[in-house]
């Protein structure tokens, strides 16, 4: 891998280390009255300046959180709600989460799945496949 490339990988998947995109993204926290503890990765700052992430009063969202939405996505996440450690949210089309819900390290939220219809053809290439938006309800732990 060239060192032009792999720069650009860094300053692409690094991008919510840097200090002025951290504090965009507590000013959004602050805003919604949640909080956030980093690092957190995604095109989180993306999301919240373009609307396509609400996040609900008083929700925590813990460190090595991922959340990544399409350009038409969006994701909801309702009030009181707790993100632990590594939970990933991934919207092509929507992804509703309802109040005071809960989930555990690790876990794996989504409304798409990867296309795997051509074995010939590398998973990574062949883009998603959705059944439609994923909602969950309030008062759940996961």
């Amino acid at each position: 891998m060239s060192a032009k490339l792999y720069l650009q990988k860094w300053w692409w998947y690094e991008r919510n280390s840097r200090p002025l995109r951290r504090a965009r993204i507590r000013l959004h926290m602050l805003r919604s009255e949640a909080f956030i503890r980093f690092p957190v990765q995604g095109n989180v700052l993306e999301a919240l300046d373009d609307g396509r992430l609400r996040i609900g009063r008083n929700t925590l969202l813990e460190p090595n959180c991922w959340i990544t939405i399409a350009d038409s996505g969006r994701v909801e996440i309702g009030e009181g709600c707790f993100l632990n450690m590594g939970t990933m949210i991934a919207a092509q089309e929507r992804v509703t989460i309802g109040d005071h819900t809960m989930f555990a390290n690790g876990c794996f939220v989504a409304d798409a799945a990867h296309r795997y219809d051509d074995p010939s053809v590398p998973i990574t290439w062949q883009g998603f496949t959705s059944k439609g938006p994923t909602a969950i309800g309030s008062n759940c732990w996961f």
